[in-house]
């Protein structure tokens, strides 16, 4: 919901404030909801580097958030352990991702309470979610996916997934 291109980074609380304002003024988010949510959480995603170049990017309209996808993939692309070249239909939702240079940055948000998981273990979880993601993604553009990341709210930090 936030508009990365309109986040000042050197006023990041009440440009983030401002914008949930807003969408409370627009019935986009009741009362409730902006009650339940944790700011500093956010406002300390916006200090990551990941938010920075997130930030650039979709001042260049090279941020795609929340992208829907569709797509037949050979059975043998998803699955290693599988011969087969019928298509599977994959349908899902990307977080995000950014065109930075000539390459694609993948990115996904992880909410999960980490008491039970180390970072370790959350990139382990995902990474075949995300290994699928890129290859959507090296599909649908000319360009690959060179660096594949997760954010955890939950540790507060950016996690490098080798996919």
């Amino acid at each position: 919901l936030i508009r990365f291109e309109d986040v000042d980074l050197n006023n990041i609380a009440s440009c983030v404030d401002g914008q949930m304002e807003e969408l409370m003024s627009a019935g986009k988010l009741s009362e409730l909801e902006n009650s339940m949510v944790r700011r500093p959480i956010i406002y300390k995603f916006f200090e990551s580097n990941l938010a920075v170049r997130m930030c650039e990017a979709a001042k260049k309209n090279k941020l795609y958030k929340e992208k829907q996808f569709l797509i037949g993939i050979p059975a043998h692309e998803l699955y290693r352990d599988v011969e087969a070249d019928d298509n599977i239909l994959v349908r899902g939702i990307i977080d995000a991702f950014f065109i930075e240079d000539d390459h694609i940055v993948l990115m996904d948000y992880k909410t999960d309470a980490t008491r039970e998981i180390s970072a370790d273990g959350l990139v382990k979880k995902y990474r075949a979610q995300l290994e699928q993601y890129k290859t959507l993604l090296n599909r649908m553009f000319d360009i690959s996916v060179s660096e594949t990341l997760i954010y955890s709210f939950s540790l507060g930090q950016e996690l490098e997934v080798n996919v």
